[in-house]
Formats: structure tokens, sequence, C-alpha cells
């Protein structure tokens, strides 16, 4: 392949090349290219310490010919030496971003939401609940306060204003409910007969098991330990007319 060099006024060098392929080294403090710029090989490395773009949109995956990105991915990697490197691509398989370090999900900062289409930050839910909505763990799920503008919201059949729990349908209770005042219901209580429980100081335990003399099922185990039925309507005048 002939090269000619030839130097312009302007202090730079026109290279014109002829002949058979082959490999051209330009070996100058900086390249101008008059004309269109046309990379034809399968990969291009620019290596910069800081890059200018002035076009307003880059597009990545150029040239995808499927219904959506063949590779999965695509996205922008950053290089962090010996630390692993994070992503932020674009995933297809679940239509949605993702910001990875590795292969696992890693945290995304941001600012304060102001409108309605905002992402939210873990500041901006724990003042929105007024620090009364607790999540520690995934089994221990506890409400201490939700009041006003801060109610709970999201479940029709479990509403709480910050006084009043209101359960609609049935609700399971699977350990101990203490109530420091009263319980009002509208539907029905259902108790699972059980054994006597033990006596506790202090308090009277309702609870039910097998009717016996007073045809009820229902009993009170009483803080001294004596566990007695309650007495039907009938039983009860049976009772008053032998004695």
């Amino acid at each position: 392949m002939a090269k000619i060099s030839e130097k312009r006024f302007d202090g730079h060098y026109k290279i014109t090349t002829s002949g058979a392929d082959s490999n051209v080294t330009v070996k100058t403090h900086s390249l101008t290219v008059d004309g269109n710029l046309v990379v034809q090989g399968t990969k291009t490395e620019v290596e910069t310490t800081n890059s200018t773009i002035s076009d307003n949109t880059i597009v990545l995956n150029s040239g995808e010919t499927g219904a959506g990105i063949t590779a999965t991915t695509a996205g922008i990697e950053i290089e962090r030496g010996t630390a692993t490197n994070v992503t932020m691509l674009y995933d297809d398989s679940i239509d949605s971003f993702t910001f990875k370090e590795g292969s696992t999900l890693t945290t995304v900062s941001g600012g304060t939401p102001t409108t309605a289409t905002h992402l939210t930050t873990k500041a901006y839910v724990d003042a929105a609940t007024g620090s009364g909505l607790t999540l520690s763990g995934s089994t221990n799920n506890t409400i201490t306060t939700v009041t006003g503008a801060n109610a709970l919201l999201g479940e029709p059949n479990l509403t709480f204003d910050g006084s009043t729990l209101i359960v609609t349908g049935a609700a399971t209770v699977s350990t101990t409910l203490d109530v420091t005042s009263n319980i009002t219901t509208d539907g029905l209580m259902r108790l699972t007969q059980t054994t006597d429980p033990s006596a506790v100081a202090g308090k009277s335990l309702v609870y039910a098991k097998a009717p016996g003399g007073g045809g009820t099922g229902v009993y009170v185990q009483a803080p001294t330990g004596n566990a007695e039925e309650m007495v039907s309507k009938s039983k009860a005048i049976v009772y008053g007319l032998i004695f």
C-alpha cells in the first residue's frame, strides 16, 4: 500500500493511501478527519480520560432486529478494579431497569419525591408513616400507631385510626391478645374447645371445652384456679326447681 504524507499549512498532515488492504499506523498529536469516518471492524475501543459527547441521545444495542433485546440486557457497566463491577441495565426478561453489584441488586439513592410519579426513598416513607409502621425481619410486623393522615390504607377489611381497630370478616388470633379496654363485636366470637388453662393472677379466663352440667361448654377460669362452666337458661330453670 502506498502512503503519501503531506504537511499542510495549518500544521496538520494529510495522509493518502492506495493499493491492497493493509494496516496503517498514524503517529501524530491529533487526527482530523475532514470527511466521514466509517469503521467496518467488529470491535472499536476508545481509551480516554474524559469524553465529551454532544449527541443528546446515546443508542445502545443499535441494529437490534429481534422483538426485544436478543442478549436480554443492555446498559452500562462500570469497572471497579479489584472490586466487583456495577451495572445499570434494562432487563428485557422482567421489563425493568436493574442496578446491580455483580449479580446482586444494589441500592439506589435519590432525592425526596415531590410528585405522585416519583420513586420514594426510605426517609420519605419513614416520614409519611410518622415512624409508626415498624417492620422487623420478614415475620415480625408490628403496627405501633397509625393515625390521621398517616392512617394505614390498602386493606379494606382492616382499618385502624389510632384508637379503634375494625376487622371485617373472620379474625384468627394464634397468640395471646391483651386488651386494656372494651371489645365490641357485631358478629360471632368463636371459642375453640380446649383443656382447662392454668390460672392467671388478677385475670379471669373465658374459654371453651366439651359441655358439662351447665350445658354451654363456656367456662371461666378464676384467678384462684377454680374453673366453672357458665349455665344455660334451661339448665338454670331446672336447677332452680330442684334446689
